[in-house]
């Protein structure tokens, strides 16, 4: 894989959730239009951390990012946790943007799917769950998975031209965007939230930066990961960076913050111009079904690492880092698990367990990586 592939990879997942899923519920329940110092806090930490990931993975070039640096510092044990919580992150961020992408398809067909789901198949009234099975989501990450499995030559096409599309609609709705705003909106309420909002969502949208450890998971296939790797990491935290900012400025300014939908919230804010809606809805599908293609890329290359180190089901694994089959076996249990996810639960979910649950991530990989960093001779 080039650099140009490394930094598609990363992108597709990190506007796919940060963009069409985070921005708005941030902006809403967080920070307000100060969401966009937020992003900026965000993005430098993830750039320093991408930068170090650049390094890890110049000097141990396997399949598995944190698991395998954790693999060669720890051990066995500490890597087995690490492992199966970046299995779990993947497995998660894939249904949120399974969700959000079957939000969006909804919205194009005014609702009627969902209703169809409703009427036809089962509704519920559980709080963890969502109000009816999604089993439209379920389908997307099906059919995702397939082509995933067709090889990496036909992902690298694909995914350039999902994100071909959805970059092509940001600047529209950019471009639409400057004729609706209206600066009343940051004047009397910037940062309604205070100082302690955008810290909050600084946290939060931080992990939207997920792309940045898909990149270093598929670090095993770059042709020259010493130099293509920290130059795709730089690229896509900087070209993310400020597509976040034109987007979280034109949320803010078009309409108040607290008036944001959060079901398909950019479709929504479009409405009142005939046929923009459909163009940020096309987006975000095209958008959201880059980061799916991306996490199950990287989450089942995590599995198969494991599996090769004998700590999972060897079903799993194979004799080489080439063994097509057996990332085929390892994409269909994240397939399974991702898929399960996104038809039972609802995205607000999804997205609250995932910010909980990543900020778990740091304490099991601190140690390993500053281990890591001070052993100059490392090699694998």
């Amino acid at each position: 894989m080039s650099t140009t592939d490394l930094s598609l990879l990363g992108v597709g997942t990190i506007l796919g959730i940060g963009i069409y899923v985070m921005t708005a519920k941030l902006t809403r329940d967080t920070a307000g239009p100060a969401v966009i110092l937020s992003i900026l806090l965000a993005s430098a930490s993830a750039l320093l951390s991408g930068i170090c990931y650049a390094e890890f993975s110049s000097r141990v070039s396997r399949y598995g990012s944190a698991y395998v640096y954790c693999y060669t510092t720890l051990g066995e044990i500490w890597a087995f946790v690490v492992g199966w919580t970046m299995i779990l992150e993947y497995c998660i961020v894939g249904a949120i943007l399974a969700r959000t992408c079957s939000e969006y398809v909804d919205f194009i067909f005014k609702g009627e799917i969902y209703n169809l789901f409703k009427e036809k198949v089962a509704t519920w009234n559980y709080p963890l769950l969502g109000p009816f099975p999604d089993f439209l989501a379920l389908f997307l990450v099906i059919t995702v998975s397939v082509f995933v499995c067709f090889g990496m030559h036909y992902v690298v096409i694909f995914n350039g031209a999902l994100l071909l599309f959805s970059s092509i609609a940001l600047v529209l709705l950019f471009v639409i965007g400057l004729f609706l705003v209206r600066p009343d909106n940051w004047l009397h309420k910037f940062a309604p939230y205070g100082v302690q909002g955008v810290i909050r969502a600084a946290g939060s949208g931080y992990y939207a930066f997920i792309g940045v450890d898909v990149m270093a998971a598929a670090s095993g296939e770059a042709t020259n990961p010493q130099s293509s790797v920290p130059l795709s990491i730089i690229l896509t935290v900087t070209m993310t960076t400020i597509l976040y900012c034109g987007v979280a400025s034109v949320i803010t300014l078009v309409t108040p913050y607290d008036q944001l939908s959060s079901l398909a919230p950019l479709a929504n804010l479009f409405e009142a111009i005939s046929g923009a809606q459909y163009v940020a809805a096309v987006g975000a599908v095209t958008c959201c079904s880059s980061g799916l293609v991306s996490c199950l890329v990287a989450g089942p290359r995590v599995l198969f690492s494991m599996a090769n180190d004998g700590l999972l089901f060897m079903f799993c694994g194979g004799c080489d880092s080439d063994s097509t089959r057996a990332i085929e076996k390892s994409a269909l249990v994240i397939c399974l698990l991702s898929g399960s996810l996104a038809t039972l639960f609802a995205t607000e979910h999804l997205v609250c367990s995932f910010c909980r649950f990543t900020a778990l991530i740091p304490a099991f990989i601190d140690f390993p990586l500053i281990s890591l960093r001070f052993a100059p001779n490392t090699r694998v």
